[in-house]
């Protein structure tokens, strides 16, 4: 190559090599801002998703808040004894107020006001901790909420079934509450509130309604500070509260159900939005660019699994919660119920056992509310691993356990059983260097033989449990073998309200 050819292509490499670094630059420089559009686009998808799984797991709670009111209202509202002594023309029975709704429990559960609304609108009593109002004048919590009271009586009237002796309401399938439950989040003295109404309708044809006798439970539950800091703690929610419907509402907000119309609140809070941590994960890009992209495609996968995982891990906390009692991890009240309910529909011959422990308020008050937990997880591992796969046990009250035996139900197993329950509540219990001793009584109740449905199958077991403490506690009684005892018994409904209204 001659001097001049080389000075040409020397100086015609110049252009050429300013082209490619122009052109490499350009492509960096667009693959950059290619990789920051799809972070920036990643990130606010993963704020979408999380968003969509923080408002997934609210309504969840809610509805767990919601069923848990329905349960709760059903144990007073579903009831042959509630339509006769509260759904009356006369008034209701104020011996009946004081015994089922003050005495057993209504304002421990977090009720406030308590009434009763007659086909005419007008309240019949009103109840709030132990006052009772008799037919209180213009009573502002039913009048307020009349309209959640029709909605109630028009859901009874759809699910209404005509028998000979009137109308009845038949269960939902498997769970012992009757599908006419309404509820709405609504203020009530300047505070949220759980409002719930409910028809009072009878378990039974005996008592049967008539058309015109569709008197509605109507109760309240204020939603505290304390619940909501709670809610937010277990849904991993910062700032939770409850506010009015308005045209100025964050998008961190859920509506929460109102049976009565459109809702009038929402649940807000303040979002754990992840695009802030996404866009800092992924800003360092001088390390490569190919080393950012895969960290960006890693955090947000991770980030994916993370809030799926989180939604699973409060789906099934859940779950729990509604079902386990939490000190002893036995089925509670709820589950036991269901249990009961689709073994009654299955048929087959099965039995019931109530057992009260013996002795537990002695070790209570002497050793203090720890050495009475451990009794309780001691005692119901025992029985738990004493029933293995013939059953259930459940926790249903402080002291008081119940038993579905679905396997080994002749006379002389369920005596066997029994005795070997007695025997494992005997067992001592060490606890903080003290030997805890306690005892317990067990009755026996077999259906179809002692109750054909659930209340009269617990009531006839539970009245033997209470033979076996008048003869002396520590034994095992089968209603089949009952006798009279000497002194008066408790009539079934009133053992009745011990086991179905203590928890």
């Amino acid at each position: 190559m001659s001097r001049v050819d080389f000075k040409v292509a020397e100086t015609g490499g110049k252009p050429v090599a300013r082209s490619v670094y122009i052109a490499a630059a350009a492509t960096l420089i667009a693959f950059i801002a290619a990789i920051a559009a799809v972070v920036d686009l990643a990130s606010r998808e993963a704020d979408r998703f999380s968003l969509a799984v923080e408002k997934n797991m609210v309504t969840l709670e809610f509805e767990r808040l919601r069923e848990e009111a329905a349960f709760q209202q059903a144990d007073f509202s579903y009831w042959d004894a509630a339509v006769t002594n509260m759904a009356r023309p006369e008034g209701p029975s104020r011996q009946f107020i004081e015994d089922e709704i003050i005495f057993d429990g209504a304002p421990e559960l977090g009720y406030g006001w308590i009434t009763v609304v007659d086909p005419e609108g007008a309240a019949t009593f009103a109840v709030f901790g132990e006052q009772i109002l008799t037919r209180p004048q213009n009573f502002a919590f039913a009048r307020d909420n009349a309209d959640l009271v029709a909605r109630a009586r028009e859901r009874y009237r759809a699910k209404r079934v005509l028998t000979e002796n009137g109308y009845i309401t038949p269960e939902i399938h498997g769970r012992h509450i009757p599908d006419i439950h309404v509820a709405a989040i609504r203020s009530f003295n300047g505070q949220p509130t759980l409002i719930t109404a409910q028809v009072i309708v009878p378990e039974s044809e005996d008592a049967a309604l008539k058309d015109g006798q569709e008197f509605v439970f109507l109760a309240e539950k204020p939603i505290t500070a304390e619940l909501l800091r709670e809610t937010g703690r277990r849904l991993n929610l910062l700032e939770a509260r409850i506010a009015p419907v308005s045209d100025n509402l964050p998008v961190t907000s859920t509506p929460l159900f109102d049976d009565g119309g459109a809702p009038t609140h929402v649940f807000v809070w303040i979002p754990d939005a992840p695009r802030p941590s996404i866009i800092a994960a992924t800003a360092p890009v001088a390390l490569a660019i190919c080393l950012i992209i895969c960290l960006v495609l890693g955090f947000i996968v991770r980030g994916h699994a993370k809030a799926l995982h989180a939604l699973a891990q409060s789906e099934q906390q859940l779950r729990q919660m509604a079902s386990r009692d939490a000190l002893t991890g036995l089925r509670n009240r709820l589950s036991f119920d269901a249990a009961l309910a689709e073994q009654i529909t299955s048929g087959g011959r099965f039995a019931v056992m109530c057992i009260d422990l013996d002795g537990f308020k002695t070790v209570n008050d002497t050793h203090g509310h720890q050495a009475g937990d451990a009794v309780l997880r001691t005692v119901a591992k025992r029985f738990e691993e004493r029933l293995g796969n013939r059953g259930i046990v459940a926790r249903i009250g402080g002291d008081e356990f119940i038993v579905l035996v679905t396997a080994g139900v002749e006379r002389d197993e369920l005596m066997w059983l029994g005795d070997a329950f007695v025997e494992d509540a005997a067992k001592l219990v060490e606890f903080d260097g003290a030997i805890l001793k306690i005892g317990a009584s067990v009755g026996v109740a077999v259906w179809p033989d002692d109750g054909k449905v659930a209340r009269e199958l617990i009531a006839a077991a539970d009245q033997v449990l209470y033979d076996s403490k008048r003869k002396g506690k520590g034994r095992t009684s089968i209603s089949g073998d009952r006798k009279p005892v000497d002194a008066p018994a408790m009539v079934p409904a009133e053992r009745d309200v011990v086991m179905l209204k203590a928890g």
